[in-house]
């Protein structure tokens, strides 16, 4: 990890390396204890290993966290589901939202935590603020079509409520961030290379003197976004 930030690696007595998880793994990311800083972890066929107090370093249940959400096959999610300033973790199965609403590391159930059924099977599973109203909230993408929970009630209410949006297609990887710094999470696809961005955050493509295209990368390619 470039820990300074300086796009250079340094070695590990400025930058850090970590050991934290096996061939397989799925590595997840988030501000677990709501200090600020983002931590690393794994998620493997539904057993979380979790770096919590982020000093790169397994310490063992008492300290950091593991918890046991999902099975083989589900996609991990991460976001801040009540809006207390803390990430938190969750699955994506066939359309199927199962997440840790409280933040406690333990499922309790559909009263106390959350359960969803936005999607089907094949959807890429999204997270964002849609709304800036502090939560992040789920959706889906498939083939160019986004359905996303605007209102983060967990609820599919209609395109009057909620929103519907028609950018991408077929074999897109969908992007999620606030590309035009407004706080509010905004939608995108890359596609070999080609970035197409919702830049105004309508859920329309505008064109691209209102929303943005850019070329970086190529086939094959992993898309990835950040505050850098």
């Amino acid at each position: 990890l470039d820990y300074n930030g300086n796009f250079v690696w340094d070695g590990p007595g400025i930058d850090r390396v970590a050991f934290i998880g096996q061939a397989g793994d799925v590595p997840v990311i988030g501000d677990w204890n709501g200090d600020g800083t983002d931590k690393i972890g794994i998620f493997r066929d539904g057993l979380w290993v979790l770096d919590y107090n982020g000093n790169f370093v397994w310490d063992g249940p008492g300290i950091d966290r593991v918890a046991w959400i999902g099975q083989a096959g589900d996609v991990p999610v991460i976001g801040d589901w009540n809006g207390d300033g803390t990430d938190k973790i969750g699955i994506f199965r066939d359309g199927l939202w199962v997440l840790d609403y409280n933040g406690n590391f333990v499922w309790d159930g559909p009263g106390i935590d959350q359960v969803a059924c936005i999607g089907q099977a094949g959807d890429i599973a999204v997270v964002g603020d849609w709304n800036s109203d502090g939560t992040d909230k789920i959706g889906i993408f498939r083939d160019g079509l986004w359905v996303l929970d605007y209102s983060g009630n967990f609820v599919w209410d209609g395109p009057g409520i909620d929103r519907v949006a028609f950018i991408g297609q077929a074999g897109d990887i969908a992007v999620v961030g606030d590309w035009n710094s407004d706080g509010t999470d905004k939608i995108g696809i890359f596609r070999d290379g080609l970035w197409v961005l919702d830049y105004s955050g309508n859920f329309v493509w505008d064109g691209p003197g209102i929303d943005r295209v850019a070329f970086i990368g190529q086939a094959g390619d992993i898309a990835v976004v950040g505050p850098w």
